[in-house]
């Protein structure tokens, strides 16, 4: 990915949050997970569940005054399983009664579900116009996350659910969601697919570098967008809001990055030592993990993945035992008293030392991320709103769009704000703007393109209102994804005999907003469709795509609402 190189270190200084403050040890949440979609080599994923469901409910006898709810996350694959195999075992009734109790909260995760090559994907080049690919992105995302796929092949059965369907049929609503993209950036075809089968979810943001992502200066990339997200001490680097969905971070910084509660307390706590506690830090910690089970490498990388072999030899999935895949059963057991150690110093120890630093689930993170959505936003805060955009928007003199907008204690995407603006200027009446406008969801632009807009020096506040009222009744409503969203800023607006791109467009409403006077000329300078944040967003998918940046927002904490 391109990233704009020579304007990174410009970037950087006028970035909000990296200037210096005061030190200060803000809270550390720790969100435990554990995935179980091996379903291939069933035994080691079933002792797993019974284990880690045995652990954690002798944990809560233990230290009933720390509660722990981890995300059990489940492949379809994994499900049918599960399911077939219940009148047997009894582990989905074991599940399911868990789920009851609030020992678990239940995940969908499909990076593992079959297979690996043989997947529903975009087959169009990256060149192609971005409504081309959306609705490609949208079909796969249909198939993958609803269809049954042959355990071993991958070939689709659209007769059986399977995917995120199937785990939803069987055990209810995940309220997280991961993998359901095998690429950074653009999933919102995907998000649009999961919201069918889950309304209160969330999601992981950006992963640990990884060079399969293929993704040059990713970890620059992330540092910067980090520092960008969190601007303020309610706000966290690794959670921000994206497409109206609470994404959570692997990594917001080279000082955090996933830890495997088999590594033991001594390695969590050389972690934390190292980090920059002055916003609150998310550390996601994978909790009965299936590595405990297989030989690894130096990297800790397995040396031969029981799913690869499988999906590489079908007719014949199971690995030989000549194959130095599985590991001896004292390093299983090991692994799993170092993990208890993992939970027992995070209970006895570190919470009780730093207030406000807790366990946390995905319910209790969405709980707590403050959002305007669905808010009646007032006409006093709109206006705050769009002087700040304006100042934000002139910083990069036409570089970049703003990375939002705020008022008072009110994060805006862009997304947000070109809503809010065209339904205000369309809903002016007798020279005033309405008192408040209720905000929905919008989806960022379809196709992104690279031209940056013409400089335009004689628009006229009448037209731009005219030109808002066209678009109004279209953003102000829900409406159903067929192929693409009709509820899409438009990559460009016709404002008299003249043509804007969204970002010059977003910038005259909020000039006209701020003074209606119809006498004046209105102008614009070109403008480049990406937000700095959305522009060092890391992504391995085409720049006409990145209409999700727009919706990129911070994820201010309400730290009373756990």
């Amino acid at each position: 990915m391109k990233l704009l190189k020579g304007l990174l270190a410009a970037m950087v200084l006028c970035a909000p949050g990296s200037g210096t403050e005061p030190a200060t040890s803000g809270p550390v949440y720790f969100f435990v997970y554990t995935r179980i979609d091996d379903h291939v080599h069933t035994q080691s994923s079933e002792e797993r569940i019974t284990r880690v469901l045995a652990n954690l409910a002798d944990f809560r006898k233990r230290h009933p005054q720390v509660p722990i709810t981890p995300v059990m996350q489940f492949s379809g694959a994994m499900v049918d399983v599960l399911a077939a195999r219940n009148k047997e075992l009894h582990l989905a009734d074991q599940i399911r009664a868990a789920l009851k109790e609030g020992l678990i909260e239940l995940g969908y995760h499909g990076g593992n579900e079959p297979t690996y090559r043989n997947r529903p994907k975009v087959t169009l080049p990256k060149e192609s116009p971005g409504d081309q690919l959306w609705a490609a992105r949208l079909d796969a995302a249909e198939k993958f996350l609803t269809q049954a796929k042959d355990p071993f092949t991958g070939a689709l059965d659209p007769k059986r659910s399977g995917g995120l369907k199937r785990v939803q049929e069987e055990f209810g609503s995940p309220v997280l969601v991961t993998g359901a993209a095998d690429y950074i950036g653009a999933d919102a075809a995907a998000i649009t697919v999961i919201r069918r089968y889950t309304q209160k979810f969330m999601t992981f943001g950006l992963p640990d570098p990884n060079p399969l992502f293929a993704i040059h200066g990713y970890r620059g990339s992330v540092n910067e967008f980090a520092s960008r997200i969190a601007p303020d001490a309610t706000t966290s680097p690794e959670l921000y809001w994206s497409d109206e969905v609470l994404r959570s971070s692997d990594t917001g910084g080279a000082d955090v990055k996933v830890f495997n509660a088999s590594e033991g307390p001594d390695a969590l706590k050389a972690l934390i030592a190292k980090m920059d506690r002055r916003r609150t830090r998310v550390i996601h910690i994978e909790y009965g993990d299936e590595l405990r089970y297989l030989q690894t490498t130096s990297d800790g990388a397995p040396r031969f993945h029981p799913l690869v072999w499988a999906y590489d030899h079908p007719d014949a999935p199971n690995v030989p035992s000549a194959v130095p895949a599985f590991t001896y059963r004292q390093q299983v057991d090991t692994a799993y008293d170092k993990e208890a150690k993992t939970l027992e110093w995070l209970a006895s120890e570190f919470l009780p030392a730093n207030r406000g630093s807790a366990f946390v689930t995905p319910t209790q993170l969405m709980a707590m991320a403050e959002t305007p959505m669905g808010a009646e936003i007032s006409r006093d805060s709109i206006r705050k709103a769009a002087a700040d955009f304006i100042s934000r928007y002139d910083s990069f003199n036409g570089v970049f769009a703003a990375d939002f907008a705020r008022a008072d204690d009110q994060y805006f995407s862009l997304t947000d704000m070109f809503q809010l603006l065209t339904r205000s200027l369309a809903g002016r009446k007798a020279g005033e703007f309405p008192a408040t406008v209720r905000l929905r969801p919008v989806y960022g632009p379809v196709h992104f393109p690279p031209e940056l807009g013409n400089v335009v020096e004689d628009l006229t506040p009448a037209s731009v209102i005219q030109a808002a009222s066209l678009l109004a009744g279209t953003l102000g409503r829900d409406a159903a994804v067929k192929k693409i969203p009709v509820n899409a800023v438009p990559t460009w607006v016709a404002v008299g005999n003249r043509k804007l791109n969204a970002a010059q467009f977003l910038r005259v409403m909020a000039d006209v907003y701020l003074d209606p006077e119809s006498t004046r000329k209105v102008s614009v300078r070109p403008c480049e469709m990406f937000s700095a944040m959305g522009g060092v967003h890391p992504r391995n998918v085409s720049r006409t795509e990145q209409g999700s940046t727009w919706t990129l927002r911070p994820a201010p904490l309400k730290i009373a609402a756990r």
